[in-house]
């Protein structure tokens, strides 16, 4: 599995609130240290991720306190992420 793939599953699972913040993706952190043992930068690289969804336009900015919402096509942008990783 991607280092994508991980994340974008988690954004989804997160999504059931409809908004979520970057700590409480962080929560996560233990989850993805065992997936990915060799990555000492889960953190920076989490919020890289994040930065990647919003390019990506699956998440956007609700405000300045690291919270974020889905966007209108957010749900099939992730999804599609999933997918194509999948299909590897």
């Amino acid at each position: 599995m991607t280092w994508k793939r991980a994340v974008s599953e988690i954004v989804l699972d997160l999504l059931d609130k409809k908004e979520f913040t970057a700590p409480e993706l962080r929560e996560y952190t233990s989850l993805l240290e065992s997936e990915y043992p060799n990555n000492n930068n889960i953190e920076s690289d989490i919020l890289g991720t994040l930065q990647y969804l919003r390019n990506m336009g699956a998440i956007a900015f609700v405000d300045n306190q690291g919270t974020y919402k889905l966007t209108k096509h957010g749900r099939l942008i992730l999804l599609e992420i999933i997918a194509k990783d999948t299909s590897r």
